[in-house]
């Protein structure tokens, strides 16, 4: 006859083998990587959005000349990066309204998708183009020898590089008997989103 201290003993070892496979399989269900043996070796990796910018730019533009600015972009694990142009028609009360034109190229070997599209242009300011680019990394567990080392193996490098913006003005004709409109002022802002990796060391896959 079995004893009730050897059905409590079966029943606890059961319990508690059921929790044990609950723990491996969250743990396996949150982070993608392999186990290490040194948990000291390992960093969990998570991600979270930050932003930033850059300074802005201000040039001449002469008419119907495309002026050309580069952006050199060098954040990791770009969301997406969004160029806005902005101006003043100076001419407009004695002419037309200036058409603004802005180009945006993505780095050599970049993917990116735009909106609206890869160029925009309008008489109105401002006109915004976005690159859209990486979506949120994955949860994953590195083998790293510090927390910067991992952070810099996480994620990856699509659009960090150099940007090229094009912005052409293209002066509505003047009427006859006034001033020549020889071009326009205009201002681009450059503004990034992106995931910053989030490194936890010793934690076993």
């Amino acid at each position: 006859m079995v004893s009730k201290n050897t059905i409590v003993g079966i029943v606890g070892a059961v319990i508690l083998t059921g929790a044990l496979a609950g723990i491996m399989y969250y743990e396996n269900s949150t982070f993608e990587g392999t186990p290490y043996e040194n948990p000291a070796d390992a960093y969990a990796i998570t991600w979270k959005e930050a932003s930033g910018s850059m300074a802005d730019e201000t040039k001449t533009g002469a008419d119907g000349t495309a002026t050309a600015v580069t952006r050199a972009i060098e954040v990791r694990n770009l969301k997406s990066v969004t160029f806005e142009l902005s101006w003043t028609d100076d001419e407009s009360a004695m002419s037309g309204s200036d058409e603004l034109v802005i180009k945006v190229t993505a780095p050599s070997g970049a993917t990116a998708t735009y909106t609206p599209g890869q160029s925009a242009s309008g008489t109105s300011s401002p006109l915004t183009v976005t690159a859209n680019l990486n979506e949120m990394p994955e949860n994953v567990i590195l083998e790293a020898e510090s927390e910067a080392d991992a952070k810099a193996k996480a994620g990856g490098d699509n659009g960090s590089g150099i940007w090229t913006i094009e912005v052409t003005v293209n002066v509505n004709s003047a009427l006859p008997m006034l001033p020549i409109d020889t071009g326009n002022d205009w201002t681009l802002k450059t503004s990034y989103a992106y995931f910053d990796p989030v490194a936890e060391k010793g934690i076993k896959g």
